[in-house]
């Protein structure tokens, strides 16, 4: 019984339910404040994340949900990054989720839903096309594509899993940015900008015809360094995500929001070319276009290493 349960609650999720909080492919990440480039300068950073939702919503209006209780995942994350000149570099991220799942009610029972697996990689191109270093001002642009290298269709006692909750996009999708950052001459305080696109192709296997919104981010926050090794930051951040579409280019009525967060930062640089890090996620509006579960709270931690020969020239020279 409970397995036929699962099957059509899985049926409605595919049809009613195909952008939520658990959104498909990689969460979105960061590592704070960027350093700006230098010629062979390599970056490597990892980071676990974590987010939970429990909450679903109409519009911006809570709403009950008698089947899932609680959306949540935990995913870690591998980023690369190398600069071939002083304003060009390529950089690869990928990661893997230990847990992306819901709990469910089923027959008042509960029921935990989800998958674990590798996830999608990133590969960008970086290119500065502005900077200065009195002050230390940046401007860039980035484009880069989202390759479906990660676990897609995987399923429960023969029932597939809805696309929310696949490590895997299962789609290509296209991404371009814009960052600007300054800091003052001192370098005790800064500013930094973004905003960026991600546009999906369309997913076409078996039985699965469906399409991503078109993604959009902007954020704005200022950086403050309060010790010698240590700068907080905070950010504010403006989602836009799109409809998703089914086969003939059928709408999924829940799916699509704005949301509104605040996000602050804080790094620490025990050494001047190893930065550990940390945010919080905290939304203060949101709007959703249909029936969806909406995020409660988010954590990041992380490391960052910087790898450079002209430093270690500089410190085999001392």
């Amino acid at each position: 019984m409970k397995l036929l349960v699962l099957f059509v609650f899985c049926a409605f999720a595919y049809t009613n339910m195909g952008a939520q909080c658990c959104s498909a492919g990689n969460p979105v990440a960061g590592t704070g404040f960027e350093s700006s480039l230098s010629k062979g300068l390599l970056q490597v950073s990892t980071s676990a994340k974590y987010s939970i939702s429990d909450q679903f919503y109409l519009h911006d209006n809570k709403v009950d949900n008698p089947y899932i209780q609680k959306s949540s995942f935990l995913y870690q994350n591998l980023w690369l990054s190398y600069s071939f000149t002083n304003r060009f570099s390529i950089s690869a991220e990928s990661g893997y989720f230990y847990d992306k799942s819901q709990l469910l009610l089923i027959n008042n029972s509960p029921f935990k839903l989800g998958a674990n697996g590798i996830g999608d990689l990133l590969v960008n191109a970086k290119f500065v096309v502005l900077k200065k270093m009195k002050p230390v001002t940046q401007l860039a642009f980035s484009a880069g594509t989202k390759i479906p290298v990660g676990a897609f269709h995987q399923s429960v006692n023969g029932v597939t899993i809805p696309v929310s909750l696949q490590p895997s996009a299962g789609a290509f999708r296209w991404t371009a940015a814009a960052y600007f950052q300054r800091l003052s001459a001192n370098q005790q305080w800064g500013f930094a900008s973004q905003a960026s696109v991600e546009l999906s192709s369309e997913i076409n296997k078996n039985y699965l015809v469906y399409r991503y919104g078109p993604f959009y981010r902007i954020n704005a926050g200022v950086m403050r360094k309060v010790f010698p090794k240590v700068n907080v930051s905070l950010f504010g951040v403006f989602d836009f995500r799109g409809k998703d579409t089914r086969e003939y280019e059928e709408v999924v009525e829940s799916s699509g929001s704005y949301s509104v967060f605040i996000q602050p930062w804080i790094q620490y640089a025990f050494r001047p070319n190893r930065i550990l890090f940390a945010n919080f996620d905290f939304p203060v509006y949101r709007y959703f276009l249909g029936e969806q579960i909406g995020n409660k709270c988010a954590f990041q931690m992380g490391f960052r290493f910087q790898y450079s020969k002209k430093e270690c020239q500089s410190d085999s020279n001392l």
